[in-house]
């Protein structure tokens, strides 16, 4: 089996309760990139719902001409998306105000790990014309295999973690209705337990 997936127990002040969310850890690296003696893979907090979609993302066909843009969230995810997009279409600005950029730049783990939508962002990213962009927040154990080997143009976009935390925090609140205080946020996020960590 290519992954191990973990559930996931929360400690809470009253009692230990199951999330939705399990740890995802890449057992198979055959493909890994890096020297897994020096640099093991690193289990990724998600979604219980990502163990029916890892493989997929795993075995999903990565053309040359692709453009990734891999980042944690709120690194400057959006922006980047739109500048790049814009660069390779020559500035095609009437496009870009016509066209939602989530049609634009697929964020192909998004259907796996939204758990109000029954959606599979991965057919839909593979199914794009080509040349795609695709957008993604996993860690690089998670990504597929063939971004190693056909090697298209990935965009890598870090930013200080203090401003990711405050900016996921807040994100948090706003999309997913976190409802925890910001140390508690915090504390989870230290901890590799909010989605898409470790950071």
């Amino acid at each position: 089996m290519a992954f191990t997936f973990t559930n996931v127990t929360k400690e809470s002040s009253n009692h230990t309760e199951t999330s939705r969310n399990i740890l995802v850890q890449l057992n198979d690296i055959t493909d890994y990139p890096l020297d897994a003696t020096k640099n093991p893979p690193a289990p990724m907090f998600v979604s219980a719902k990502y163990r029916d979609y890892a493989q997929q993302v795993r075995d999903f066909r990565v053309y040359e001409d692709d453009v990734w843009i891999v980042t944690f969230p709120k690194s400057g995810t959006t922006w980047t998306e739109e500048m790049v997009w814009l660069i390779n279409h020559n500035l095609d600005y009437k496009t870009a105000r016509d066209i939602n950029l989530n049609v634009r730049s697929t964020f192909i783990e998004f259907g796996a790990i939204a758990d109000r939508y029954p959606i599979n962002t991965i057919n839909i990213a593979a199914n794009n014309q080509r040349p795609r962009q695709i957008k993604s927040h996993l860690l690089l154990p998670l990504l597929p295999r063939q971004l190693w080997t056909v090697k298209p143009q990935i965009i890598y976009v870090a930013r200080n973690p203090k401003d990711v935390a405050v900016s996921y925090y807040h994100h948090c609140q706003a999309l997913v209705d976190y409802r925890g205080d910001r140390e508690a946020f915090f504390d989870d996020l230290l901890h590799d337990q909010v989605t898409f960590c470790p950071m």
